[in-house]
């Protein structure tokens, strides 16, 4: 005689299954829509003369500008906000269960602290290489002046807002239960480096081992605050390193 689940485990079994397969679709559906046209070369081909922030902001008065903007706020739009609907209104799991939280917060402050300036330094070693001072800053005019800085590291956040909720949150935290911790922190490194494809190589491998560290700390924090802090540190402390440091 075969045994009858009650509706209860079937829903919840039915709801186990679904929920990967629908991450990986969004998550895989949002790279490629983000790669081709959340790009800055998409922007000055074809929405050049939309702007995407007010030109009166420091740094942001050149269609280059507005490309750098376009670029940021694509990857707010396609990796927090799209996958924030789907995780939090269709799939029911509410914002801490995706690391928006501060987690364990002792191990959070830790990693956080210990993270900081740890990429602070590194991002002032990456500052002296010729093949990332080719690429970066990603708005050529955050040189300009201390405003034009400023308003670029403002814009620049939210672009590791919409990555590290991306990465460590919608993808790690949404198949961990399925796939496992170690599966989980893989798939989202190996899919973060591929969106490194083209960039300098230091920057792709450092893109795996970080999506690794990174992985591994929102695991341990149960929080996306260490990787947001450290993939922060070190963005801006390049750019930062490459406008003034010399």
């Amino acid at each position: 005689m075969a045994s009858q689940q009650s509706p209860g485990v079937r829903r919840a079994l039915f709801s186990s299954f679904s929920q990967g397969p629908a991450i990986l679709f969004v998550a895989g559906l949002s790279a490629l829509v983000w790669k081709f046209f959340g790009s800055q070369q998409f922007y000055l081909a074809h929405l050049r003369h939309w702007n995407i922030v007010p030109t009166s902001w420091p740094g942001f008065v050149t269609s280059e500008g507005q490309a750098a903007a376009y670029r940021f706020l694509s990857c707010l739009v396609l990796f927090g906000v799209v996958p924030a609907i789907l995780g939090i209104v269709v799939l029911r799991r509410p914002p801490g269960q995706w690391g928006v939280t501060l987690g364990r917060r002792r191990r959070t402050a830790l990693w956080a602290a210990v993270s900081l300036p740890a990429f602070i330094a590194l991002g002032a070693l990456s500052a002296t290489m010729p093949e990332l001072r080719r690429v970066y800053p990603i708005n050529p005019l955050a040189s300009m002046s201390m405003a034009a800085f400023a308003v670029h590291a403002a814009t620049y956040l939210l672009f590791y807002l919409g990555w590290e909720f991306f990465f460590r949150g919608f993808l790690l935290f949404g198949l961990e239960g399925e796939l496992g911790a170690a599966n989980a922190v893989l798939i989202q490194a190996t899919m973060s480096a591929m969106l490194h494809i083209g960039d300098p190589a230091g920057e792709a491998f450092g893109g795996f081992a970080g999506g690794i560290l990174w992985g591994v700390a929102a695991l341990r924090t149960r929080s996306l605050l260490p990787g947001l802090v450290g993939h922060a540190a070190l963005g801006l402390s390049l750019d930062w390193f490459l406008c003034f440091g010399r």
